[in-house]
């Protein structure tokens, strides 16, 4: 990609990314997950490289948005040392998570708002769809990232494969895992996006002009899809991941349904994942959250920080706090539903690409 056409494509993000065309549409959450977990990177103190990591990332939405969010992903790139189109820059005091997420990570409350040198950011993208990675592959490579944000097919619940990526070496993992519980609401009759859905049942296979590099030659196009994880395990799975993967004391990010949130703590309390800042989101002021943002820290005690809610909506569109948080929103389409049209989890804020 020539420096024209990644400017181009970084102005435009989050639209334009590549997608299967029966997969499960990425959205708000990936934003606001990507915004969430940029800010809990920026906290962390230090000038080492850092590496993070996505589970479960699809076309590479927020792990893309992570890289564009943090200049350090951007600054290797030919061309592009100064490029600021696609990273937009947190305002400090217009939301409630200006100054939380710099106390509950040991630094003063005003650490985020100082210039810092923002450590070399190496990013990796694991993905159990082989469609999907050759999606993110190609995204990357679209937004001029292919060299800092690399993307590799494989089973979560695998332990070999976690070997392989590098456990104990991660600074920060994020996920938007599977959450809906197996036999509750209508199964989606797509395999894809069911799978984000219940992180259960078997994939489709893709033809083998769209998975480049996921296969050596000859080999049979079954093997690139892993056996499938048990639906009733598939949160448990994200959780053991992220703990193999993270160094002590590391940090994961993931958004999650406001009303299960019991589970996802119960889960993180087993996995040694202590619990340190809760973000609610909710649809509109005095309204009930939907969703929260949960960081929680590899090998230590629970001490959860809980935040004033984000309102994400104000009146037909996106809140001023909200877009403080995360700009991309505005790039989306609205809606008045509580779900876009190409969305059918429960509750999600109106955004579908």
């Amino acid at each position: 990609m020539d420096d024209i056409a990644i400017t181009a494509a970084r102005a435009l993000f989050p639209r334009g990314l590549r997608q299967p065309e029966d997969s499960y549409r990425f959205g708000a959450d990936a934003l606001l997950l990507a915004a969430f977990a940029a800010e809990s990177l920026a906290s962390l103190p230090g000038t080492a490289p850092r590496a993070v990591a996505e589970l479960g990332s699809g076309c590479g939405a927020a792990l893309l948005g992570l890289c564009l969010r943090l200049p350090s992903a951007t600054t290797g790139t030919t061309g592009h040392r100064r490029q600021q189109a696609a990273r937009p820059c947190p305002s400090p005091g217009t939301g409630p998570s200006t100054a939380a997420p710099a106390a509950s990570c040991g630094q003063p409350p005003d650490a985020g708002r100082r210039e810092k040198t923002v450590p070399p950011l190496r990013a990796l993208g694991l993905e159990r769809d082989a469609a999907l990675c050759a999606a993110a592959r190609d995204n990357a490579r679209l937004l001029g990232l292919d060299d800092s944000c690399r993307f590799r097919q494989g089973d979560l619940a695998d332990t070999h494969f976690l070997r392989h990526c590098g456990e104990n070496s991660f600074h920060l993992i994020l996920a938007n895992p599977p959450y809906a519980v197996p036999g509750n609401g209508r199964p989606s009759p797509r395999p894809r996006r069911e799978a984000a859905l219940r992180g259960a049942g078997p994939l489709p296979v893709a033809p083998s002009s769209a998975l480049p590099g996921t296969l050596p030659p000859g080999a049979p196009l079954a093997n690139a899809l892993p056996p499938a994880v048990p639906a009733s395990d598939a949160l448990g799975v994200f959780c053991r991941a992220a703990r193999r993967l993270l160094r002590h004391h590391g940090l994961f990010c993931c958004i999650f349904p406001a009303a299960d949130l019991p589970r996802l703590l119960s889960i993180l309390d087993r996995e040694r994942l202590g619990c340190r800042r809760i973000l609610p989101l909710c649809p509109r002021s005095g309204e009930a959250a939907k969703r929260v943002l949960v960081l929680a820290r590899k090998d230590a005690a629970a001490r959860c920080l809980l935040e004033a809610p984000l309102p994400l909506h104000d009146g037909q569109g996106w809140s001023r706090e909200a877009l403080a948080f995360c700009p991309w929103l505005g790039a989306g389409h609205e809606a008045t539903t509580a779900r876009g049209p190409q969305d059918t989890r429960p509750g999600t804020h109106d955004l579908s690409f």
